[in-house]
């Protein structure tokens, strides 16, 4: 856990180096929807965020990133034990993008998540919030300043049956320097 953290931190501080600042620097904003996949999907439904990114060109010709957000899923319903199961993610993610030159992209995102959960049952509510260290591995394409996203996220690297969800994202860089 702490190693999760410390490398978040570690890639925030290179991303915001004045090394990184002399480089292209994008901020965009990403409208994601993740699917809960395998076991996942059996307890949770699909959920709709949004996640501001921090982009910087290295001079090596790769992108750091850093992106996070709030994902919440809907609700879905149980069978008679549990009512209904409700889920939201706070993902901390840094990472890299490897770009050609018709700005396709592969990228790796890893660090952690805050995962709530809530499970509704006849005259009683119970919620929780656990940290799991997680990843992403996607593809893409910028165009302009749109870019467009596909990913498979792992919501906790320790669990990763059941922790599997895909990844539609369209963002908007708002900012370029």
């Amino acid at each position: 856990m702490a190693a999760v953290r410390e490398l978040t931190a570690a890639g925030l501080i290179l991303l915001c180096s004045e090394t990184a600042l002399a480089q292209a620097f994008r901020v965009g904003v990403d409208a994601i929807n993740v699917i809960p996949l395998g076991n996942f999907s059996d307890t949770y439904a699909i959920g709709f965020g949004a996640l501001l990114r921090l982009e910087s060109q290295t001079p090596v010709g790769f992108v750091f990133t850093a992106r996070s957000g709030y994902i919440p899923h809907l609700t879905k319903a149980g069978d008679e034990i549990f009512t209904n199961v409700k889920l939201s993610e706070v993902p901390i993610l840094v990472g890299a993008k490897f770009y050609n030159d018709a700005g396709l992209y592969g990228s790796l995102e890893i660090g952690g998540t805050s995962i709530t959960r809530t499970i509704s049952r006849p005259g009683r509510n119970d919620s929780g919030t656990s940290f799991a260290g997680s990843a992403a591995l996607g593809i893409g394409l910028l165009i302009g300043r749109v870019d467009l996203q596909l990913s498979l996220r792992s919501v906790d690297l320790g669990n990763m049956t059941n922790g599997l969800e895909f990844g539609l994202g369209v963002g908007f860089n708002v900012l370029s320097l």
